[in-house]
């Protein structure tokens, strides 16, 4: 007896795309972005994969959504120069790194990478002299080298993400960092995510400067710095003094770390921490405003609902709940005081606070929500924009509305069928997802 036809695949390509874009899933890295940092992220075993191994014709259909997503665990750092380094230059070998872009440009699939994650545990405080604090040395920033031109030269991410501690970020992204308190804040990982527009990709995608630095290479046009939990800190002696470790606070303890003209290209930038100092919000606050191009800021500072940081009483210790809510109402009216008063000298205009959308944090927000509905339009649910025509006004509030696409979906898959008649080795899943 014949066995009846396979009606899946016997669809039409334009069918098969659209029904196969409906199994394709963001990576962790996108979807748990406001989340506290940790690693290992969850590796999903999305239904695209099960199904590419079924046939030739449905591996083409899902390979350049399988691929979109690379991710990298820097498991060892070694240095190709031995010290002492010169002062502006560190070079370094990541040998998971180099397998990853070998594996990629062997079985042509360097053009489908669309967002490229590295992730490490590895703490390079202690390893690399440039960030560790001196109390004499002027703050100076560094590159690492060719690395990454090649590695822009080789894939072309639209999307960026380091999660690392917070000594090993600033070195990635070629900042000084003051660690002199970093006991204090026990803060293990921080996040950070650079973005293109969505329209710089295929052939727009812009040509990488000659620079050592991260933040130069392209223009980004999006940032997401997510710094963890700042609550054991308020278990010290005048915790309001302590300076977080983070690539806002350079070297010595009152000077900023990022160089001069960085970011020029930043349109939106999403802070997102756990109940971060005042004083640290304000060092975050001042970088924002010399940004030339940069229109909306987005901001989380609380934990999420789901984040029981607050019931686990290994992490809150003797903190005085009391200290936390008046450090975050405090915040909110730093944020909404000094973006109303920078109208003058700054293009944001729009503010979007993430926790108003939390039930039960409306009133813990006070003040900066009154400063910021006095000044400005209130679209509901913690969102401001800068009083606008009213068809700007019209166009906020259905952007607003509307979900975000799936940026990195299957809609344009036909135009990139890969030629893959041999069948992709084994190892693959084991360096992207």
């Amino acid at each position: 007896m014949t066995a009846p036809p396979n009606r899946l695949s016997a669809l039409p390509d334009e069918l098969l795309s659209l029904i196969l874009s409906h199994l394709s899933t963001n990576p962790p890295s996108l979807s748990t972005i406001n989340d506290e940092p940790s690693t290992p992220l969850p590796r999903p075993n999305p239904p695209l994969k099960s199904l590419s191994l079924t046939s030739h014709r449905f591996r083409a259909f899902t390979t350049p959504s399988l691929f979109a997503h690379a991710r990298v665990t820097l498991t060892s750092l070694s240095f190709k120069d031995p010290y002492p380094l010169s002062p502006d230059t560190h070079k370094p070998h990541f040998s998971e790194v180099e397998s990853l872009l070998r594996f990629l440009s062997l079985h042509s699939l360097s053009p489908h990478v669309r967002t490229l994650l590295l992730s490490t545990s590895q703490d390079l405080g202690h390893s690399v002299p440039n960030l560790l604090p001196t109390p004499h040395e002027p703050v100076t920033t560094f590159s690492l080298g060719d690395f990454w031109p090649t590695l822009f030269a080789s894939i072309r991410p639209s999307i960026i993400t380091l999660l690392a501690p917070p000594p090993t970020l600033a070195f990635f992204a070629s900042c000084g960092i003051y660690v002199g308190d970093a006991w204090a804040f026990n803060t293990p990982f921080h996040l950070l995510q650079l973005r293109l527009d969505s329209n710089q990709q295929g052939s727009d995608y812009p040509a990488p400067a000659p620079t050592g630095t991260l933040f130069g290479i392209l223009p980004w046009t999006h940032c997401t710095l997510n710094e963890g939990s700042s609550l054991a800190v308020y278990n010290t002696y005048e915790y309001h003094s302590m300076v977080a470790p983070s690539i806002f606070n350079g070297r010595l303890r009152d000077t900023p770390s990022l160089p001069p003209r960085t970011l020029t290209a930043l349109k939106s930038f999403d802070y997102i921490a756990i109940f971060p100092l005042y004083g640290q919000v304000a060092k975050v606050l001042s970088f924002l405003f010399i940004l030339p191009q940069l229109q909306r800021v987005r901001t989380q500072l609380a934990p999420k609902r789901e984040n029981r940081i607050l019931e686990d009483a290994s992490r809150v210790l003797r903190t005085l709940y009391s200290d936390l809510w008046m450090e975050f109402e405090n915040t909110y009216f730093l944020i909404a005081t000094n973006i109303v008063q920078a109208e003058w000298r700054s293009p944001i205009d729009e503010l979007v606070c993430l926790d108003y959308q939390q039930e039960g944090l409306w009133e813990s927000l006070g003040h900066g929500g009154e400063v910021m509905s006095e000044h400005w339009k209130t679209l509901g649910d913690g969102h401001w924009i800068k009083n606008a025509a009213e068809e700007e006004v019209e166009e906020a509030e259905a952007e607003a509305e509307s979900p975000e696409p799936d940026a990195f979906g299957m809609g344009h898959m036909l135009d990139h069928l890969p030629d893959l008649a041999a069948p992709l080795p084994n190892d693959a899943a084991t360096i992207v997802f």
